[in-house]
């Protein structure tokens, strides 16, 4: 995998993909031209030391809803500026106060609003494998 990163292969492969899906080269390589930034960032803290044990997904899913980002009915618009930028990710060890999760908005919110999207506890968890279970007939 590595050396197909580094030679260039898969992003030529990922190219490919994107081309037969209807997407142009150019529209990939400069996407700085085509999306503009968010107009706000807010950077969610972590509230305790300790190491990220669970990661509530759907309340993820949910705060980008709200944000504009997706739709709850067929009818609403969707904002291309938002988007969440992780730090840290499950497992990984925090210190109250570092900033685990950045939030791009087009509006201000307070974060102070959010639930608990991340759990954090003394011990580390363990990952839980990709595949649970697999079966050969």
């Amino acid at each position: 995998m590595e050396k197909l990163i580094k030679s260039g292969e898969a992003y030529e492969r990922f190219l490919k993909i994107i081309s037969s899906q209807g997407a142009e080269k150019w529209a990939v390589e400069n996407l700085d031209m085509i999306l503009s930034p968010a107009d706000n960032l807010t950077e969610y803290k972590a509230k305790e030391s300790g190491f990220i044990r669970k990661i509530d997904t759907f309340g993820l899913g949910q705060l980008l809803i709200s944000l504009g980002a997706g739709r709850r009915v067929l009818t609403d618009k969707i904002d291309h500026k938002p988007g969440l930028r992780f730090n840290k990710k499950l497992g990984d060890k925090v210190e109250k106060g570092e900033t685990i999760m950045e939030v791009y908005s087009s509006k201000p919110f307070d974060v102070s609003e959010l639930p608990e999207l991340f759990l954090v506890g003394e011990e580390p968890e363990t990952r839980p494998s990709c595949v649970r279970q697999l079966k050969i007939s």
